[in-house]
C-alpha cells in the first residue's frame, strides 16, 4: 500500500497509522493521490487488475496477493475513496493471535 501511495501521490502527503482495538490491529495508508471510482474499487483486488494502465511497473497482482494473504490470516482488506482526485485510504485489519 505504501509503495502504491508513493507512486500515485504526485503532491500532498501520505499518512500511515497503526492502532489496536480489542483483539484486532488496524493498519492504514491514506494518500492525497489520484483517488478511485466506486467501479474501480470493486475490481481493485482482482488478479491481474490494473486501474491505471499507464503505470508500467505494475502487473496487477500486488493488491490481489495482499487481499488473499489478509483473508488467509482471518483479516480484512479494503479501500475507501471519495472519488477521482480525492485520494484513497487502504485498510488492513488483522486479528491479534495469542501465544
Amino acid at each position: 500500500f505504501l509503495s502504491n501511495a508513493i507512486a500515485f501521490t504526485r503532491s500532498g502527503g501520505i499518512i500511515v497509522s497503526l492502532s489496536r482495538k480489542d483483539e484486532r490491529v488496524l493498519f492504514s495508508v491514506k494518500d492525497t493521490g489520484a483517488g478511485i471510482t466506486p467501479e474501480n474499487a470493486t475490481r481493485l483486488f482482482l488478479d491481474w487488475s490494473k486501474v491505471d494502465k499507464s503505470e508500467p511497473v505494475s502487473v496487477g497482482l500486488g493488491l490481489y496477493l495482499a487481499k488473499r494473504t489478509t483473508d488467509v490470516h482471518g483479516g480484512r482488506l479494503w479501500v475507501e475513496s471519495d472519488g477521482p482526485g480525492k485520494g484513497s485510504t487502504f485498510f488492513v485489519e488483522l486479528p491479534i493471535k495469542s501465544r
